[in-house]
């Protein structure tokens, strides 16, 4: 049986090969080596937003920071703005998430990280939603600028008409 996320590898390697060759050329003044960058996705970022920090979870976003979602087919755009708004409701509509058994494949020279984890969201009324994602990371001067989210199934935690 092909896990869940096959397909979503062979965009996520092509999506890497292509945007690590530009990235080469952008003046970054902030490199973060392999260690510092799982440390910015698992615990500045994911940990915080697992115990409903919002303030904590966006400050590891760059202000002009993209965030696009497949397979719903959403770009959200600002830190402050879209992406703050569905962080927030996120965090609203799920009391307990957990993100965890990462995976992560690093290319420090690009600033990018590849990363497949497991998810566990509980509702108010405590129904369960678990699925195993994938998510690119593009850094740029230590905060994320670019968010990849692959979902290992077609139902999107966010409102997609809300988008």
């Amino acid at each position: 049986m092909r896990h869940p996320l096959s397909r979503a590898w062979v965009h996520i390697q092509a999506h890497i090969a292509a945007t690590c060759l530009a990235n080469q050329t952008e003046n970054l003044t902030a490199m973060l080596n392999k260690a510092q960058l799982i440390d910015l996705v698992e615990n500045q970022y994911f940990a915080q937003m697992d115990q409903k920090r919002l303030d904590a979870t966006l400050s590891c976003l760059t202000a002009d920071c993209v965030w696009r979602i497949y397979p719903a087919g959403i770009t959200l755009n600002g830190r402050d703005h879209e992406i703050r708004s569905a962080f927030k409701d996120a965090m609203a509509k799920y009391p307990t998430m957990w993100h965890g058994d990462f995976d992560c494949i690093v290319d420090e020279q690009a600033q990018r990280v590849c990363a497949t984890f497991n998810v566990r969201l509980v509702d108010a009324s405590g129904a369960e939603t678990t699925m195993s994602n994938a998510k690119i990371f593009r850094v740029f001067n230590g905060k994320f600028s670019e968010l990849d989210l692959y979902f290992s199934s077609a139902a999107a935690i966010i409102n997609e008409e809300e988008y």
